[in-house]
């Protein structure tokens, strides 16, 4: 069975545990385009600062209690895809041959699910390679911090 990345919103973060909700990417500047490909839409998240919840199973007397926190600061925005990888997009990984095909092989413009973390950085090397940018998922800071809530 498949280790799998787990549900978004909180993105492209999370640590790998169960099922994908869909997959996002972080683009980073680089060379020019190698091949036309239809643009990915991202948007920037500007920098900033905010309350992180560390990740993991935390006990107190052997009971469950909220893990602890921290701040976590941006000091540069980064741009991350605006919607998820979707199955189509996906598809075209698998064609070229350089992913594994998703599980249940959904298809259309709706959010790739059915695959591993394995898969998801698969499709973003080959993403880099056919673009020419240098994509890669997001940290769970990164996903969270994007996926928060602005006041």
């Amino acid at each position: 069975m498949k280790a799998r990345v787990p549900a978004t919103v909180a993105f492209l973060a999370a640590a790998l545990a169960s099922a994908v909700s869909g997959l996002s990417f972080i683009r980073h500047s680089g060379a020019q385009r190698m091949e036309k490909l239809a643009p990915v839409e991202t948007v920037t998240v500007a920098p900033g600062t905010f309350t992180y919840r560390l990740p993991g199973e935390y006990l107190r007397d052997g009971r469950p209690v909220d893990a602890p926190t921290r701040q976590v600061t941006f000091r540069t925005g980064f741009g991350i895809m605006k919607y998820q990888v979707g199955a189509d997009d996906y598809a075209r990984c698998v064609a070229d041959g350089a992913c594994e095909a998703a599980d249940g092989r959904p298809t259309g413009a709706v959010p790739v699910t059915g695959v591993s973390h394995r898969d998801a950085e698969a499709y973003a090397a080959w993403l880099s390679r056919r673009t020419g940018e240098v994509w890669r998922l997001p940290t769970d800071e990164e996903w969270s911090f994007a996926a928060a809530e602005r006041l």
